[in-house]
């Protein structure tokens, strides 16, 4: 047996396939949420007769009111999320989440991800219920803005930053937009500010960078 024969042998050992859970749980969670909104969006389209406009009957069905919780349908705190008025409103969130959720997921993890995300979705459709009962919310913007407002604190590293954006987003929504975009970032900033506490995330300033670099004679 010579070398390359060692060297063939090593490499088949450490050679292994990757089964289905391992190959799943590299998909990002990114695009698991996109798929579910997309499975959403088809289950609502089938349910109305129309893929481009929703009927009003399956979004008072779905989304968050409180009539809906008067009849024990709780759970749409969390269907909410992930239904859409129409064509166009699904298509920006889409859009939106696949951009936005890759960068936040690369840089602050899978597990942040799902935590802002749904921590902003359902506190944000909580206060709907409270401050407007008798509207309808729906739409996966509150949770978007969530990561979007974490993003920006993740990449500036900067309370004061992620305070203008909310500010922005009040500044510019019609006052029922507002609610699921401003309270959604608060929830995201908040919540990103208090996790990169606990994990001690810094990037490391000019000085430090420096300081790394190596040292020529």
């Amino acid at each position: 047996m010579n070398a390359n024969d060692n060297i063939s042998e090593a490499g088949a050992e450490e050679y292994r396939p990757l089964n289905i859970r391992e190959i799943l749980f590299r998909i990002p969670i990114t695009v698991w949420i996109l798929l579910a909104n997309f499975a959403m969006y088809c289950f609502t389209a089938l349910l109305s007769g129309n893929f481009l406009v929703m009927r009003v009957e399956v979004l008072e069905f779905f989304g968050v009111s409180a009539p809906a919780f008067a009849q024990g349908r709780y759970y749409v705190l969390l269907t909410a999320m992930f239904v859409h008025q129409d064509l166009l409103h699904f298509g920006l969130n889409i859009f939106a989440l696949a951009v936005i959720g890759l960068v936040f997921e690369k840089e602050g993890g899978r597990k942040n991800f799902l935590i802002i995300y749904f921590m902003a979705g359902l506190l944000t459709n909580v206060l709907s219920l409270i401050l407007f009962p008798l509207l309808v919310f729906i739409g996966a913007s509150a949770a978007i803005f969530g990561i979007a407002g974490a993003t920006i604190m993740r990449q500036l590293q900067s309370v004061m930053f992620g305070a203008l954006f909310i500010l922005a987003l009040f500044a510019m929504a019609p006052p029922l937009s507002f609610l699921s975009h401003g309270i959604g970032a608060v929830v995201g900033v908040v919540s990103d500010y208090f996790i990169m506490r606990k994990t001690n995330m810094k990037k490391p300033n000019m000085r430090d960078r420096i300081a790394t670099y190596p040292k020529t004679h």
